[in-house]
């Protein structure tokens, strides 16, 4: 598993936080002190099968959809099993983490499902109707930490429990 270890300063290049572990490792934090915990975001949880009732409708599902629109084309068989523990991951994260502004799945669906705790979910979507394929989005005065809200309309949400995405 990949995590960020929000209780380390960050350096210039941004990758004194970046660490390898074990989900033992966000366990163990979680269940030290508030004063002694790490702050932790884990990054991938690859998952190896279907959790019953926690999959996108279908219609949203874009990683079935190019799976099966692929399937019998060369080098993609017709008999292959979805790879879930390719296409689809869980996070997790000890209380104080977070992430910066970024795409997810270079731009494709992401759903959200909260098992446990809140997770504060933001959207931005680009001002004056730019796209976000636009090189000028990104290339002209962006800043990777901050909000960019001059760029970006932006619109909140707050995750709870069973709450999904």
């Amino acid at each position: 598993m990949r995590y960020a270890d929000h209780s380390i300063a960050e350096d210039d290049e941004g990758t004194t936080r970046h660490r390898i572990g074990t989900p033992r490792d966000l366990l163990r934090s979680h269940r030290m002190p508030d004063d002694m915990g790490k702050i932790l975001n884990a990054l991938e949880f690859p998952m190896s099968y279907p959790p019953p009732g926690n999959a996108p409708p279908a219609g949203l599902a874009s990683d079935v959809e190019a799976f099966q629109t692929t399937a019998g084309m060369q080098l993609c068989h017709a008999n292959e099993a979805f790879p879930f523990a390719s296409m689809r991951w869980g996070l997790g994260a000890t209380s104080g983490a977070h992430h910066k502004p970024h795409l997810d799945s270079d731009g494709l669906a992401t759903f959200v499902n909260v098992k446990t705790g809140c997770k504060w979910w933001v959207v931005g979507r680009p001002r004056g109707g730019v796209s976000l394929a636009s090189t000028t989005l990104f290339t002209k005065n962006y800043q990777i930490d901050r909000t960019n809200a001059d760029k970006f309309e932006l619109e909140a949400i707050l995750l709870t429990p069973d709450m999904g995405l």
